[in-house]
């Protein structure tokens, strides 16, 4: 990213400070806001500027702000009432997760026939685990039940390590049949050329 592209995206984040109290009370997230914002001003949008997903510093950032959205969600779980309430949670993440899986894979070998099962499951296993920020306004809202918010609370700040396992073995999955077919596909079409001897 160049300089323009710095002061164009310091200049969302000052703006969004300046309207983010007006904007907390109306469905649009922070993280939404500036979804919407990057799209605006990326290759889709204006065009404006251009980042370098794969460079060290955007996986630093990333890394770093997870860690803070992290830590701020587990600051303000009571944990005096979740060892009392722990039942919801856990229903969530050993059952609800697993399901979600599940259900996705299913979604995705429809929309995506081509997918083998380990490519599909791949897919929903990474879109399973959510995090609560996108629902800021449901966990946040004191309309809504304490333990119905410190249920998501929870369950979105555990599910990325619990899901993390699935999503290593699936994608070992679909890298070595991935491997495989192309290592027949070419066995095949070099079996088939003139002038190649027999296998006895």
């Amino acid at each position: 990213m160049d300089l323009s592209g710095i002061v164009i995206v310091a200049a969302g984040v000052l703006a969004y400070g300046f309207f983010s109290k007006q904007l907390a009370a109306t469905p649009l997230t922070a993280p939404l806001v500036f979804t919407l914002f990057g799209l605006s001003i990326g290759h889709f949008g204006l065009d404006l500027t251009a980042v370098d997903l794969g460079h060290r510093a955007i996986e630093a950032l990333a890394e770093i702000t997870l860690v803070l959205v992290l830590f701020g969600d587990a600051a303000r779980i009571d944990m005096g009432a979740l060892a009392r309430d722990y039942a919801k949670p856990t229903r969530m993440l050993l059952i609800g997760l697993p399901l979600a899986i599940l259900a996705g894979t299913t979604a995705a070998l429809g929309v995506f026939p081509h997918f083998g099962i380990a490519e599909a499951a791949l897919l929903a296993a990474i879109l399973a685990p959510t995090d609560a920020a996108l629902g800021q306004p449901v966990v946040s809202d004191p309309r809504v039940p304490e333990n119905v918010r410190r249920t998501l609370n929870v369950e979105s700040g555990l599910n990325d390590g619990l899901a993390l396992p699935a999503v290593l073995i699936l994608a070992s999955l679909s890298t070595m049949m991935m491997e495989e077919g192309a290592r027949g596909l070419a066995e095949w079409s070099g079996g088939g050329s003139e002038g190649s001897e027999p296998k006895l």
